[in-house]
């Protein structure tokens, strides 16, 4: 908590926050009009697009923290919610919303759309307030893992079995391993960054971490595995590190 609370204190008063407040708003607005794109132009389904815009949000997150600092993932967020909250308020009028919007679950729902930004926002909160080292390995375990899953899981999953905790979604096997190995390549990239962490040990907490990953999104629902994820991946890195 105090890490972060210097991290903070430490860039509040950059003169040039204003400029990299516009840029991050700038990066928004493309990844907004580009995940539209992709789902309109190049007919993607929405669970193709939608992970577009995860994966781009939750690597900027992390590319932001492990380069230059929380508090300018705070700034990023900003228009990252005022982006995604005008296409709620739309609703179907809007192409982003749309693109967004997850079609295999509440028909055309806007909470299918809030309620992950919701246990987003809250599961990179509570990883900086309780593991702050590892917060930005997890932004990125949870951008590529679920991202991976998602997109294997509803193209080419075959194998289908049920979450044993809500029955009412399935999830296949191939999808799994996806999330797998999205954690897993996720997890080593973001130690190797980190830059505290022998290359070697990075390999098999990586492995350890991506098969708690696994288990941990096949178990939570489609709208709060984004808080559960990032919370397993810092809470089993942490606890690997004291060791």
């Amino acid at each position: 908590m105090e890490r972060l609370y210097e991290n903070i204190m430490q860039h509040i008063g950059d003169p040039y926050n204003v400029l990299y407040l516009l840029l991050f708003s700038l990066w928004a607005v493309f990844s907004m009009f580009l995940v539209t794109f992709a789902r309109n132009k190049l007919k993607l389904k929405t669970n193709n697009s939608r992970k577009i815009f995860h994966i781009i949000i939750f690597t900027t997150a992390w590319y932001t923290q492990t380069f230059f600092g929380f508090f300018y993932v705070l700034l990023y967020a900003a228009p990252v919610i005022i982006v995604i909250g005008i296409a709620v308020t739309l609703g179907p009028k809007s192409d982003f919303y749309n693109a967004l919007c997850r079609d295999t679950t509440i028909k055309r729902s806007k909470l299918t759309v809030f309620i992950p930004l919701t246990m987003t926002a809250l599961g990179g909160i509570c990883n900086n307030i309780f593991f702050f080292t590892f917060a930005p390995t997890a932004y990125l375990i949870a951008g590529w893992g679920d991202a991976m899953g998602e997109i294997i899981g509803a193209n080419y999953g075959r194998y289908e079995y049920r979450n044993p905790f809500h029955k009412a979604q399935k999830r296949t096997i191939e999808g799994s391993i996806a999330v797998y190995i999205g954690s897993f390549i996720a997890c080593l990239i973001g130690l190797i960054f980190l830059n505290e962490i022998a290359c070697a040990r990075s390999v098999y907490m990586s492995l350890a971490t991506a098969f708690v990953i696994m288990v941990v999104e096949a178990l939570a629902t489609s709208e709060t595995d984004n808080f559960f994820i990032q919370i397993a991946a810092g809470g089993m890195l942490s606890a690997m590190v004291g060791m």
